[in-house]
């Protein structure tokens, strides 16, 4: 500040620039999120069930839903596709979602484990992720799976807790 301004003047000048200061913060702090809230009953994107069991962000950021007794579902931040026995899931009550090394998806549900037939940067955008329960010649096993027991670490190998038989 000048020291020639009148000493009333330098404090409406500082006054004003602590305003200015002051709803610049407010204004940051009032800034809204991007935030989609999906339910059963919405009408441009409904869920499949309200009852969702597991959620899962891919490397190539969709989000997998995976749901009690109504599949899986990939939202790609406009539109939900639902997968099901059709596209080669086990069951629909899907209880785990692991994304391996690879980008190959894993899904365990009451029925046993599927994983997608080829990583998931081999599809072409939009197109429908085909599961299977048999990798190579490796049959993938065929039983109740409870939440969290499929696991992938970093050197790519896919690690599975089964009940009563072990990883």
């Amino acid at each position: 500040m000048s020291p020639s301004l009148p000493a009333g003047m330098r404090r409406a000048a500082r006054l004003a620039a602590l305003a200015t200061v002051a709803l610049m913060r407010l204004s940051l702090a009032a800034q809204e999120l991007p935030f989609v809230h999906l339910s059963p009953d919405d009408s441009r994107t409904p869920l499949p069930s309200a009852s969702v069991q597991r959620l899962v962000q891919d490397s190539l950021g969709y989000i997998w839903i995976g749901f009690y007794s109504s599949g899986l579902s990939r939202y790609d931040g406009q539109k939900l596709t639902t997968y099901g026995l059709q596209d080669g899931l086990a069951d629909l009550t899907v209880r785990t979602i692991v994304e391996d090394h690879f980008g190959r998806l894993w899904i365990g549900s009451e029925t046993g484990i599927v994983a997608s037939e080829k990583p998931l940067a081999a599809y072409e955008p939009g197109a429908r992720v085909r599961f299977t329960p048999i990798l190579g010649q490796v049959a993938l096993p065929q039983l109740r799976m409870k939440a969290n027991a499929i696991v992938a670490d970093a050197k790519g190998r896919v690690w599975i807790g089964t009940p009563g038989d072990g990883i």
